[in-house]
C-alpha cells in the first residue's frame, strides 16, 4: 500500500468509513506483530466494530480475550461476542457458546444457552459448532442419532474445515468401533441423509 492511499484510507475511517477501519485493521494486522501494530490493528477493527459491523465485533472479542493489542479482558470479549452473535454471526455463537459452557467471565455455566448458540451456528454450516453439538447430544444428552447427524455435517467439510471434518470422522468411528446398535449401517444411513440436497445449508460455510 503507498502512502497516498494509506493516507487515504485514515481520512475515510476519521468519517466513519466501516471498510476504511476494516483495511486498516487488516493491513496493520498483517505488518510485524510490533505493540505498535497491534494496538493499531485493534483500534481499527474496534472503530468498525463500534459502528456495528458483526466480523469486526468478532475479531475484536478475538483480541480482547487473547489480550492481543489491548488488555486481555475476557468480559469485554463477550460484550462483543453477542452483539456480533446477535447478528448470527456464526464464529461469534461459537465462541460465546463456549464461554457459557466453560462459566467464563461472570457468565454462568448453562447447557440450554450453550446449545442453543451451538445449534444456530451448527445450522448456517460452521463445522466446529456441529462437532461440539454432537459432542453435546451424545455425551450429556445420550441422543445418538442426533449426535451422529451434527458430527455427520462436520465431516462433510473435509475441504474447508479439516480439522473439524477429522474430529468429526474419529467420533464416528470410534462410535462405530464400540459396537453401537445397528453398527456401521446406522451410522452411514445418517450421514447420508446428511449429504442429500436439503441439509445444504448444514453442509456449506457460513457467509
Amino acid at each position: 500500500m503507498t502512502e497516498t492511499e494509506l493516507k487515504e484510507l485514515i481520512r475515510k475511517a476519521e468519517n466513519n468509513n466501516i471498510a476504511a477501519n476494516v483495511n486498516l485493521g487488516n493491513y496493520y494486522n498483517k505488518l510485524p506483530g510490533t505493540k505498535e501494530n497491534r494496538v493499531k490493528a485493534f483500534g481499527y477493527y474496534k472503530a468498525a466494530a463500534d459502528l456495528g459491523y458483526a466480523p469486526a465485533q468478532y475479531t475484536v472479542g478475538c483480541f480482547a480475550y487473547e489480550g492481543d493489542g489491548t488488555r486481555k479482558d475476557s468480559s469485554n470479549a463477550a460484550y462483543y461476542w453477542k452483539l456480533a452473535a446477535n447478528q448470527n454471526y456464526a464464529n461469534a455463537q461459537y465462541a460465546l457458546a463456549r464461554m457459557y459452557q466453560n462459566g467464563e467471565c461472570g457468565l454462568i455455566a448453562t447447557e440450554q444457552k450453550a446449545v442453543k448458540l451451538f445449534k444456530r451456528a451448527a445450522e448456517q454450516g460452521l463445522a466446529i459448532a456441529q462437532v461440539a453439538l454432537g459432542d453435546i447430544y451424545m455425551f450429556d444428552k445420550k441422543e445418538i442419532d442426533n449426535a451422529v447427524f451434527w458430527w455427520g455435517c462436520a465431516y462433510v467439510h473435509g475441504k474447508s474445515d479439516l480439522k473439524a471434518s477429522n474430529e468429526a470422522m474419529d467420533r464416528l468411528n470410534d462410535l462405530v468401533e464400540s459396537g453401537v446398535p445397528g453398527g456401521y449401517d446406522r451410522v452411514n444411513r445418517i450421514v447420508e441423509e446428511v449429504q442429500k440436497e436439503k441439509y445444504n445449508t448444514y453442509t456449506n460455510n457460513p457467509k
